[in-house]
């Protein structure tokens, strides 16, 4: 389909053209629906219609007048995170150039646009007009795909990987109010942005198309998924950036807007707040209608996922919530007692409980990767307290806290060294722990748990290694306090901080907390040993003393039945 010089494309015709050969739920997927305009942006598109003797418009007129109003509406501003910017100097083989506006998302300059005087062009561009805007899009600076033409009479996007005959839209100063959405569906942030992930796939049509080995698209794709596995460390830190409050409250309800995959990967592995807990919860039930089962698969795969000891205590509550609206649930995994009768919520929540409490000694795939993350956790830990880069990292984004952000925020009041320093430690395991996972999954998915308990054994040496390497290490974690709730070095060495999180949650639920205490009383008095308070204030055992479990059972319970391995570690950590 081509489409010539004043006609517009509806919005079906835009996506074709901009992304063709794409699949419906691609579209879907790499998209993002308009919001409706403000009723004093129509106002200011209806003013530039009425806009008359454009033949004495000189190029700065039509910037000022029409162009920068129009990227307002676009949601553009100075010094937002979609900014505009003017006159960039550029240099092409020692020739000064400087591009009217340049856009940016994020600071990355992603669309250019040119302003061309009225008298000249009368809302007909050629070669000339073209090609001074395609010079400055192919720039390595700039590197944008769509350029964008504007007289004041007209105004023509390109894209230059597709075209450069014909525009893929034309926009009518005349009928601007009208076709505004059209203009907005190419050139609106969120728009570009998803545009710039079409152009990854575009190009790789381009590459594969011609692909004569099946082995290198193969490859390929191993080499893709491990890019992208890499950026997620990023992703999460570019999320929390971009929120727009943290005062508790406020990141409760952005919690609760958020869509349930975030929830799901950024959230639940996290030590939270009660409130944000319960916000997470909320989200995640809101998506159970009128089918949880897509939810339940993401919560609880039947195959390891990356999880943490907070992912258990946090999906607990979620049960337990779903449990209480009485949403009746049509699938369960098998390691949450799918074949066993009663209320599929009711079986699910006990059989999680009695995981929690056993450190997952029933499935032992789970096992590993919680016993995995936990070792991970201790490893990382060890570095950033040795590490002055690591030291000087979580201080730098403590003081750009402070510099940058707003002092009567919540997040002010609380930010600290260590607190980012927890934060690097949450994106380390969650990165080792996928890593870890496909590592040792097979063609079927499932965990190959002697590969992974073996990995695991060496992980600990390794950590043994580290730590009699620096002997003075103890002292160095005093001096460095991260101000960790639960310390990292005592979780699933000495103390059993899974099965302590989920009891805190079934604190809250009193017809659970009950059954636990009539049914569960030997996992009970053992977590009593591994000096969980919660278990001793239900017991009213003294909670100052430590944890009183033998180096055998601690063994037992978080090292295959190794017993050294806890007193060793212990005998490091704490001399």
């Amino acid at each position: 389909m081509r489409v010539g010089r004043g006609q517009i494309l509806n919005s079906q015709h835009m996506t074709d053209w901009t992304v063709a050969r794409l699949d419906r739920d691609t579209l879907l997927s790499l998209g993002k629906a308009l919001e409706p305009l403000p009723a004093a942006t129509l106002a200011t598109l209806a003013e530039i219609e009425r806009l008359s003797g454009l033949d004495d418009y000189v190029e700065l007129d039509v910037r000022e007048e029409i162009i920068t109003p129009i990227l307002r509406a676009l949601g553009y501003r100075k010094e937002s995170m979609f900014s505009v910017e003017r006159e960039v100097p550029l240099r092409i083989a020692g020739k000064l150039l400087k591009p009217d506006y340049s856009l940016t998302l994020w600071e990355e300059d992603f669309w250019i646009v040119e302003a061309k005087r009225p008298s000249a062009t009368k809302g007909k561009f050629g070669y000339a007009e073209l090609r001074q805007a395609f010079e400055y899009a192919v720039h390595p600076e700039i590197n944008a795909a769509l350029l964008v033409l504007c007289d004041g009479h007209a105004i023509e996007v390109f894209d230059r990987e597709h075209d450069l005959e014909l525009p893929i839209l034309r926009v009518e100063r005349a009928n601007l109010v009208r076709d505004f959405d059209q203009l907005r569906a190419l050139l609106s942030p969120f728009q570009v942005w998803f545009f710039q992930k079409r152009r990854i796939l575009r190009l790789t049509d381009k590459v594969f198309d011609r692909e004569f080995n099946i082995a290198r698209i193969n490859e390929f794709e191993g080499l893709l998924r491990r890019r992208l596995g890499s950026k997620t460390q990023r992703v999460v830190e570019n999320m929390r950036a971009v929120a727009k409050s943290h005062a508790p409250d406020a990141m409760a309800a952005e919690i609760r807007a958020l869509d349930p995959a975030s929830v799901i990967e950024v959230y639940l592995p996290l030590e939270t707040s009660w409130l944000v807990m319960e916000a997470m919860t909320a989200n995640l039930i809101a998506h159970c209608t009128p089918d949880p089962f897509r939810i339940l698969y993401q919560i609880f795969p039947d195959h390891p996922r990356v999880v943490t000891d907070a992912y258990m205590s946090n999906s607990l509550h979620f049960l337990m919530r779903l449990e209480a609206q009485s949403i009746t649930l049509n699938w369960t995994p098998a390691w949450l007692g799918q074949s066993k009768a009663g209320n599929r919520a009711t079986v699910a929540i006990e059989c999680l409980i009695r995981h929690c409490l056993t450190s997952f000694a029933s499935a032992p795939d789970w096992q590993v990767v919680l016993l995995h993350a936990a070792a991970v956790r201790r490893l990382a830990k060890i570095v950033t307290i040795l590490s002055p880069d690591a030291d000087q990292a979580a201080r730098l984004s403590h003081l750009r806290q402070r510099y940058f952000g707003d002092e009567l925020c919540f997040s002010q009041q609380t930010s600290s060294p260590g607190g980012h320093a927890l934060h690097a430690l949450d994106n380390i395991v969650r990165l080792a722990s996928q890593r870890f996972i496909d590592d040792h999954r097979d063609e079927q998915g499932s965990l190959r748990v002697e590969s992974a308990r073996h990995a695991l054994r060496v992980t600990w040496q390794e950590e043994i290694r580290v730590l009699e390497a620096v002997p003075y290490y103890p002292k160095l974690l005093r001096e460095r306090d991260l101000g960790e709730l639960h310390p990292t070095e005592s979780a699933n060495v000495q103390y059993d901080n899974l099965g302590h999180g989920a009891l805190c949650v079934i604190d809250r639920f009193p017809k659970w907390k009950a059954h636990i205490l009539a049914y569960f009383r030997p996992e009970l008095d053992r977590m009593v040993e591994f000096g969980s308070w919660q278990a001793r204030a239900w017991l009213d055992v003294d909670a100052s003393a430590g944890p009183l479990a033998s180096e055998a059972l601690r063994g037992e319970r978080f090292f295959f039945g190794d017993g050294t391995m806890p007193a060793r570690l212990a005998s490091l950590y704490h001399p």
